[in-house]
């Protein structure tokens, strides 16, 4: 584990950029330069639910400074519970990835590997070591590829579905709305967690933080029961966006999964939306498409990231489960 406080990084100009982790108070420079940088605001309180959510007590940032003081490239984590391996570990969802105008390789002549934000990057896996994952847009994607910083390992295909008529089903199962803090979604999980894979522990206390406290949107939680019973058989969160009903998030007995995906188009039909769009891991791919769903490319990924490499990519690839919550910008 890297416990280096702060490293220096000559650059051209004769500037001296300071690299080190993040320290209280820096957010107020981090949301500034995500405006700067992402043109949306990332307002203070939406800052510390990301990064101090889920009772975590130390912000997973690097950061860098110019001679100024100035925050001129950052990297953020947000530390998650996950089922790993069989095994419970604190894996880290990687945000936020930024640099300030003139501080990155191309403008400053140098290669990628030399670049301020490379050494920001691997300032937080050395220093956090565990299961990193992200979702990166093209910029970073390529770059990370230029660098060796990442290799390839799944494409995340969006499925959409149109809701222009309602389907068949199932009259023995009812699609109702609950509350956030129900115990059924803990004793769905319990049941379900270890048939879904590397996952992200997805219990009361994560889907309250992730979804009823989130500052961003709006989420619904609903489950499915049998008509005469009380238990879960399959919880989804759903979040309107204009005409699409957004998926965020499904956790489901595995012979129950088309009956939810019918329960949700019937539910999307009856809100007048158009469109479902769901993420799910390519093993589901053939349901969905028996369903109707149809795969659409939104140049997503997750690469696997080869700093502190814990698996390989096909290991990450057959055995990762994801959905839209998994991401920190749905």
């Amino acid at each position: 584990m890297h416990h280096a406080k702060h490293l220096g990084h000559k650059i051209m100009q004769g500037d001296t950029v300071r690299i080190r982790l993040y320290e209280k108070g820096d957010e107020q420079q981090i949301t500034r330069l995500f405006q700067e940088v992402y043109g949306k605001p990332l307002t203070i309180k939406q800052w510390q639910w990301k990064y101090l959510g889920l009772g975590n007590l130390r912000v997973w940032a690097s950061v860098a400074f110019n001679e100024k003081g100035e925050l001129v490239a950052h990297y953020g984590g947000i530390p998650v519970r996950m089922l790993f391996r069989g095994r419970h570990i604190i894996a880290c969802q990687c945000v936020d990835a930024m640099a300030k105008n003139g501080y990155r390789a191309k403008d400053m002549g140098i290669p990628q590997t030399e670049s301020i934000f490379y050494r920001v990057c691997n300032l937080l896996y050395d220093t956090f070591g565990t299961f990193f994952y992200t979702f990166p847009g093209d910029v970073c994607y390529n770059w990370g590829k230029k660098t060796g910083h990442i290799e390839e390992c799944l494409e995340v295909p969006e499925y959409r579905y149109q809701c222009d008529k309602r389907v068949s089903e199932g009259l023995l199962y009812s699609f109702v709305p609950v509350d956030w803090g129900d115990p059924e979604i803990d004793r769905l999980w319990d049941r379900v967690c270890k048939d879904l894979g590397w996952v992200m522990v997805r219990d009361r206390e994560f889907i309250q933080w992730r979804y009823q406290d989130n500052p961003f949107f709006k989420h619904y939680p609903y489950a499915v029961k049998g008509i005469f019973s009380h238990r879960f058989l399959a919880f989804a969160v759903v979040r309107e966006s204009g005409n699409d009903l957004l998926v965020m998030d499904l956790v489901f007995e595995d012979a129950v999964l088309e009956i939810l995906l019918r329960k949700l188009i019937n539910h999307a039909h009856s809100r007048d939306k158009k469109q479902i769009k769901i993420w799910l891991p390519d093993r589901y791919k053939s349901r969905l498409m028996n369903i109707g769903f149809k795969p659409c490319d939104i140049r997503t990924w997750i690469p696997n990231l080869t700093r502190y490499r814990v698996a390989t990519a096909r290991e990450v690839s057959e055995n990762l489960y994801y959905t839209m919550g998994d991401t920190d910008f749905l």
